[in-house]
């Protein structure tokens, strides 16, 4: 266990590396396109590193659904016995068959905190600090009195939890929509949904003489955040321009899109 504390140490360590790598670009970024005032700088890195983030989570496909993570984990506490059935899809010996039911239940208290622990550390895990973003929290720490020695976080309190899966919902409901979006579609709803936000903080205009400028300085900012890819060319304010708003535009044009962006 130890060996694994290690390892997830140094995963934490390469990960806020890279974090500060992006950060550096965004602020050259900002340079590039006069972004001086120092409170709207940091509001703008904010947004951009969590837009890192979240892509960075959504990659990691490996992993089990949050929503789903969280909805277990409160289905675990409201009850005393949770009866499991599913329809086997993997053999394990002779006796089985595929297609058919297979059913268990779990009773023991014992059984019960280790999967609330266990559930709980890897959704505090998979999360990545969105969830510390999202809701201004703090980190989980690990807890001092560890059952048989075992690296498990503090749990979430119920209403943690509960903020948890509702936001959680909003995702999974995203995620459906987003398998059915192209690369460009999914692009280009980042980018609208960025451009909103850049617009209610008042970073935008929204006036038609600026946007040239402001579609720029997204596409330079999702240079930098890895969301496009480095140009083999040098690109005008009106290529990226250009780039940007047919991005937009065939997301908004999908028919599935949601009607709030």
């Amino acid at each position: 266990m130890e060996d694994l504390k290690k390892n997830n140490d140094q995963v934490q360590k390469n990960k806020e590396k890279e974090k500060e790598k992006i950060k550096e670009k965004l602020k050259a970024v900002f340079d590039k396109y006069g972004y001086d005032d120092e409170e709207r700088r940091k509001k703008i890195l904010g947004l951009m590193v969590f837009n890192y983030c979240l892509n960075k989570t959504l990659e990691k496909t490996i992993f089990p659904d949050n929503y789903e993570v969280a909805k277990l984990i409160k289905v675990l506490r409201q009850c005393k016995e949770v009866v499991v059935t599913g329809t086997i899809e993997n053999p394990q010996n002779d006796m089985e068959r595929k297609g058919q039911l297979a059913k268990t239940t779990i009773c023991s208290r014992y059984t019960f905190l280790f999967l609330d622990l266990f559930l709980n550390t890897l959704l505090e895990d998979q999360q990545d600090g969105l969830y510390q973003f999202r809701f201004d929290w703090e980190f989980k720490e690990e807890i001092d009195d560890e059952p048989n020695g075992y690296n498990f976080t503090e749990p979430y309190t119920k209403n943690e939890l509960e903020q948890i899966i509702e936001y959680e919902k909003g995702n999974y409901i995203k995620k459906r929509t987003r398998k059915k979006l192209t690369p460009k579609q999914l692009l280009g709803q980042s980018l609208s949904l960025v451009e909103t936000q850049m617009l209610d903080a008042g970073f935008f205009s929204g006036k038609s003489e600026g946007k040239a400028r402001e579609y720029a300085f997204l596409f330079d900012c999702y240079v930098a955040i890895e969301r496009i890819p480095v140009p083999d060319y040098e690109m005008t304010d009106s290529n990226k321009y250009t780039f940007v708003k047919d991005c937009i535009r065939t997301y908004q044009n999908h028919p599935g899109k949601s009607r709030r962006t």
